[in-house]
């Protein structure tokens, strides 16, 4: 990555793609396809920008920008959820505007039509990095927590990828090969070990801001969990989430509450005593 000032980075691979694409005679449909993506990314951007998401920078890749945002998730699902459709909202009405230029005024343009409808669809899949997986994760977040949450959105991510794999395979022995479907499956395998740092990330960010919860405002929404005193203690872990603070009822083997824990008290348990302390102990 080559930087161009303080927030904006371009990957050496742009102009060698370029000079490819110019040599190979597809320069004008790689140029409209950068474009497409190029404003899908664009619209995230806005989106982020309107609802006060700081971005850290933008990346100009080879096959469109990526901005980077200054934290590893948002803490306002709503907001995770509204920036994610922003891409795939835009790709459907420039397909739109394209379906009608093509049948009111015959305008030779379906490529871009096409480019526009599967960005959009493609997109709308529910695995992680893709705008569907991160709709996907916003929304159970409220519920699960962003660890839990996230673990599972990846585990649908595996599956969904095993599935493309599966059907590229089939169309490679009873039909024709498909090469997109292997490269969207490389894409998605590729980006899983990313997104698993990243989950890895917010587990110790979750532990690094836990304090501050009740620091932001004086009020904040209160969950409760039960759990056996047996249970390891970092296995809670992945039922926080920054938007609520949890407390934890330890049961007994007769299902009766011994005592409250609050999250703080859990977290400090185990930075003090190790992972491997068990609610008991705290």
């Amino acid at each position: 990555m080559i930087k161009l000032g303080k927030r904006l980075r371009i990957s050496l691979f742009v102009p060698v793609l370029f000079v490819g694409a110019y040599l190979g005679g597809f320069l004008h449909f790689y140029l409209a396809a950068y474009a497409i993506a190029m404003l899908h990314e664009l619209a995230h951007v806005v989106a982020a920008i309107k609802l006060r998401v700081p971005i850290e920078r933008i990346e100009i890749q080879p096959f469109g920008i990526t901005a980077k945002l200054r934290e590893h998730y948002i803490k306002e699902p709503y907001k995770e959820v509204l920036i994610a459709l922003a891409g795939p909202a835009l790709n459907f009405l420039l397909a739109g505007i394209c379906y009608v230029l093509i049948s009111r005024y015959a305008f030779p343009i379906a490529y871009l039509f096409w480019l526009n409808l599967s960005m959009a669809v493609l997109n709308l899949l529910p695995c992680l990095p893709l705008d569907g997986g991160r709709v996907v994760k916003a929304l159970l977040t409220g519920s699960f927590g962003v660890v839990k949450a996230f673990n599972s959105v990846l585990r649908l991510t595996k599956v969904i990828t095993v599935v493309i794999l599966a059907a590229a395979v089939f169309l490679l022995l009873y039909s024709e090969f498909n090469f997109s479907l292997i490269l969207i499956a490389a894409f998605l395998l590729a980006n899983i070990s990313a997104e698993r740092r990243n989950l890895n990330m917010i587990a110790m960010r979750e532990m690094l801001q836990n304090k501050e919860k009740l620091k932001k405002d004086d009020i904040n929404k209160v969950r409760a969990i039960a759990v056996f005193e047996d249970v390891s203690a970092r296995i809670l872990l992945k039922y926080f989430s920054y938007n609520y603070y949890y407390v934890i009822d330890v049961l007994d083997k007769d299902m009766s509450i011994t005592r409250r824990v609050t999250e703080t008290q859990l977290i400090d348990a185990l930075v003090r005593e190790g992972v491997r302390v068990k609610v008991r102990d705290i």
